[in-house]
């Protein structure tokens, strides 16, 4: 019971920061709809992809898939993942601009994934991968602040455009958590998953950033000095 309430109010909290920290950009009624959304697609991707990577876990009832307070199994990453599809497909419906709203919704949504780790095991128990979780998003977490609103001053991110936050929290989420996985000695597959995460992230990042096209401003300022 206390956890369910304890849920409850992560959420409702979520929900609040989501309204407080993008209403001067967004309209209200489209905020509000779009943060219930992402809400029930977070917990319904999250809750299949857990099923399907541990087939058979539910197949006695299959009414356990829907029991989510009752019969325990989630996948966080199978959650995220689903919220970060439904975002990219549904920004032109908004007519609200991909990288601005992936920007503004990783620290909140990472607190958010943080709050449910934390109060999911203070009720079921701690273990070494859930302390690394939380550790790795915890820094994360700091990582993102001490950047946030800064990067456009960064020589390097030639852009300056909004989406920087999101592949920065993304890159050091995937490096730290590649991490902990060889620490925790999990699969293969899981080890080369957040190689490739990681990998993504760097590339978005210099993409976005326009990384290249400064180097070649920069090699060709040397180019002409050099005549």
């Amino acid at each position: 019971m206390y956890f369910g309430m304890v849920r409850v109010l992560i959420v409702v909290v979520f929900l609040y920061l989501m309204w407080r920290n993008m209403r001067d950009d967004y309209h209200d009624k489209e905020l509000i709809k779009f943060s219930w959304s992402i809400l029930l697609v977070f917990f319904l991707g999250g809750r299949l992809l857990y099923g399907l990577f541990n087939w058979g876990v539910w197949n006695e009832n299959w009414l356990d898939w829907v029991l989510v307070w009752v019969v325990p199994g989630f996948s966080y990453l199978g959650g995220y993942l689903s919220v970060l599809i439904y975002t990219v497909f549904s920004v032109n419906k908004y007519e609200w601009k991909l990288w601005n709203v992936l920007e503004d919704l990783s620290i909140i949504f990472t607190l958010f994934i943080l709050a449910l780790l934390i109060s999911e095991f203070s009720f079921s128990g701690w273990t070494m991968e859930g302390l690394g979780r939380i550790i790795s998003l915890a820094m994360v977490l700091i990582l993102a602040s001490m950047v946030s609103g800064k990067y456009r001053s960064f020589n390097w991110y030639y852009s300056g455009k909004k989406g920087f936050l999101f592949f920065w929290i993304n890159g050091w989420y995937s490096f730290i958590g590649l991490g902990m996985l060889f620490w925790l000695n999990q699969p293969l597959w899981m080890k080369l998953l957040y190689l490739a995460w990681n990998l993504l992230s760097v590339i978005g990042l210099f993409i976005l950033g326009d990384v290249v096209r400064l180097l070649k401003i920069k090699n060709k300022k040397i180019v002409n000095e050099s005549k």
